[in-house]
């Protein structure tokens, strides 16, 4: 009782790998530690799993968690697997709505598929066309668009990228090393950003209006429940 929450997961770490297991089980074991501390075990135990090479079947609910400690990740939806595949695939190629919507911040927008004049295919936010990747849908179907946070980038005048779009700051949120905006886009759609805290030399401030771009190699299309 007289350790710490952080010390009493060494122990129960210890006392589980001293007799050699060929399976580590651990079934939401940072839970109750704070975020520094959780951090701290997440890498320690990522350490001693490749150092004694160990097999480890981890259960969490962290997103962030699952891809820190992660070769291979399942994620799980009313007892079926969604996907299964490394930390990169689930996170940059989700394979449907609930694991793009699921894992990491995501902007994730219904639209329908279409070609313009020279056969790229698009899909409209609002006005907009947003030029999207080569997929196997159909044209015609309906689709989700998902964009990360991190990959539109502000556009100043001579820039250049494959989908650019004017928007407005409705909401700013400060996250340490970096900041995240919420766009209003128009009246239906918005987009979250996520930038380094010294985009522009400080702070971007509610109500400023800046324009957004990004390419097309960072969308991902995902079939719409």
């Amino acid at each position: 009782r007289e350790l710490s929450g952080g010390q009493q997961q060494r122990v129960a770490l210890a006392r589980s790998v001293v007799f050699d297991p060929g399976l580590l089980l651990l079934d939401e074991p940072f839970g109750a530690l704070d975020r520094k501390l959780r951090e701290q075990m997440q890498l320690e135990v990522k350490r001693l799993q490749r150092r004694l090479g160990l097999t480890a079947l981890f259960v969490t609910h962290d997103q962030e968690e699952a891809l820190v400690l992660s070769d291979r990740i399942a994620v799980m939806s009313e007892g079926r697997i969604e996907q299964l595949g490394t930390p990169e695939d689930i996170y940059a190629h989700p394979v449907n709505w609930f694991v793009a919507d699921f894992v990491g911040e995501s902007n994730l927008f219904r639209g329908r598929l279409a070609a313009d004049e020279a056969g790229h295919p698009f899909v409209l936010m609002g006005s907009t066309r947003i030029k999207v990747p080569l997929s196997s849908f159909a044209m015609g179907s309906e689709v989700g668009v998902l964009v990360r946070p991190e990959r539109p980038r502000l556009v100043a005048d001579g820039q250049r990228a494959d989908n650019v779009v004017r928007g407005r700051i409705a909401e700013v949120i400060y996250v340490g090393e970096s900041v995240k905006y919420r766009l209003r886009i128009d009246a239906t759609h918005e987009l979250l950003v996520r930038w380094p805290f010294r985009v522009r030399g400080g702070t971007l401030a509610a109500g400023d209006d800046v324009t957004v771009g990004w390419n097309v190699s960072d969308m991902h299309l995902v079939a719409v429940p």
